[in-house]
């Protein structure tokens, strides 16, 4: 259950109570020097009283049950995970660290995700933890921000001296956490995609799919499946934009087919006519919009005002949303997106059995953000199931462990990691809305 603990300010309760207890002790002082001196008159105790009276006083007007109303407000991620979060534990919990973007423009994948971290994390404690250990949860919102999501790590790390954690979900984040993690040697697993952020000897795992594997299928699905010999390009300049295309186009360029048309935007732009109308002068017969929701749902509307309507589209995860498939409106109708291949028409018993208790426990249908969290559970709970855990986590073993991963389910599919890669998930889905709804299409997997 929710709950609050208040804090007293320097200056605050206990400084009155010890100028109070000051007082006092004063008061007794001089009116045993009043009785030695046989100086009993009326206005002395007078004086006294009034003094009591005055500490009394001040001490009255400035204690407060509560802390000072700057230390008073609840951070976000607090107030969004208290109902979930386990209280402080013994020294042989598992403690577990949680870094998302809770508030802030990533702040609705950053709450699936953290939502599916939060569904395995409860079921593995009610049913009586990991070989009888509990997780204790300790979650920081960094707003989808790179410098407080360090600032988060490293209070995680140094301060709740946390096992495992979850490293961030925005690439940028996860690839400003990984030094810390790497040389304080703590395990963490990220929902980020850019390539680099994970290697083969690092201490970084993804519970996700790679850029360079999603965006390669992407522009194998594109130039194969599709059989488009006229693909333009339009991608965010961020890290994780670029790779999409560079990832994507290489992928065509394997099966013969050279982009028409590359064009860029920056995060927050609101009018891409410029860029669009010279795709539209090369007559192409796809549109890959590489990036995040948002500005997605933007291109696709303008996209459908300056260009025929027979030109496919076809985008990044992040159409997954419902507020991508919100902004865009009649625009998303035959778009098609790369996901994972979590999707409520599964007929993966593990994946069928996740929606079905993330809908109970949430009132909401997940997304695939809630399978890279959940995924990412389940790997830890796999490896730490093989542990001894009476003497704490041992990190370097865990680590080894997780480079033992071979063959195992998950709601992100079949699971290995790949020694060459450092990666542990690679497959993705094809989805595509009809009629504002997403329908699977196909799975695409690595060779």
């Amino acid at each position: 259950m929710p709950h609050a603990m208040a804090t007293i300010a320097e200056g605050g309760v206990g400084t009155h109570i010890s100028d109070m207890q000051a007082g006092v002790n004063n008061i007794d002082y001089v009116r045993r020097k009043c009785m030695k001196k046989h100086v009993n008159t009326v206005s002395r105790w007078v004086t006294l009283l009034i003094s009591l009276s005055m500490l009394l006083t001040a001490c009255s007007g400035g204690t407060s049950t509560s802390a000072p109303e700057s230390q008073q407000a609840t951070s976000s991620q607090q107030t969004a995970s208290s109902e979930q979060t386990a209280p402080a534990g013994e020294a042989s919990d598992i403690k577990l660290g949680i870094v998302a973007p809770l508030t802030g423009g990533s702040a609705q994948m950053g709450n699936f995700y953290y939502k599916g971290i939060m569904l395995a994390v409860d079921e593995i404690n009610e049913a009586g933890g990991i070989n009888g250990h509990k997780i204790v949860t300790v979650v920081e919102d960094d707003k989808g921000v790179a410098k407080d999501s360090v600032s988060a790590t490293k209070k995680l790390i140094y301060d709740d001296k946390v096992d495992i954690f979850f490293g961030g979900l925005n690439s940028s984040n996860a690839l400003a956490n990984k030094p810390i993690a790497e040389e304080e040697k703590v395990p963490m697993f990220t929902g980020g995609t850019v390539t680099s952020i994970v290697t083969q000897d690092g201490w970084v795992f993804r519970d996700a799919v790679s850029n360079e594997l999603q965006a390669g299928l992407w522009g194998r699905y594109v130039a194969a499946t599709l059989n488009a010999k006229r693909v333009a390009i339009i991608h965010e300049e961020d890290s994780y934009g670029t790779e999409l295309y560079e990832y994507s186009s290489k992928a065509m360029k394997e099966l013969g087919i050279e982009p028409v048309a590359v064009e860029t935007y920056k995060r927050d732009d609101s009018d891409y006519s410029g860029q669009l109308l010279k795709i539209k002068a090369q007559d192409p017969e796809v549109i890959m919009i590489a990036g995040i929701g948002v500005e997605s749902a933007r291109i696709a509307k303008q996209a459908r005002q300056l260009i025929p309507g027979d030109v496919k589209l076809t985008g990044s995860d992040l159409w997954g949303n419902p507020e991508t498939l919100s902004l865009a409106g009649d625009a998303a109708e035959g778009v098609s997106y790369f996901a994972s291949i979590f999707a409520e028409e599964s007929d993966s018993p593990i994946i069928q059995e996740v929606w079905e208790n993330f809908v109970a426990k949430y009132g909401e249908k997940p997304t695939e953000h809630v399978a890279r969290g959940y995924a990412g559970m389940m790997i830890i709970k796999e490896v730490l199931s093989k542990m001894n855990l009476d003497n704490g986590v041992d990190k370097a073993e865990f680590r080894a462990k997780v480079l033992e991963i071979k063959d195992f389910e998950t709601t992100l599919g079949t699971t290995w990691y790949d020694d060459k890669t450092g990666e542990l998930f690679h497959q993705i889905a094809i989805v595509q809305y009809n009629n504002g709804v997403p329908t699977f299409v196909t799975t695409v997997k690595e060779e």
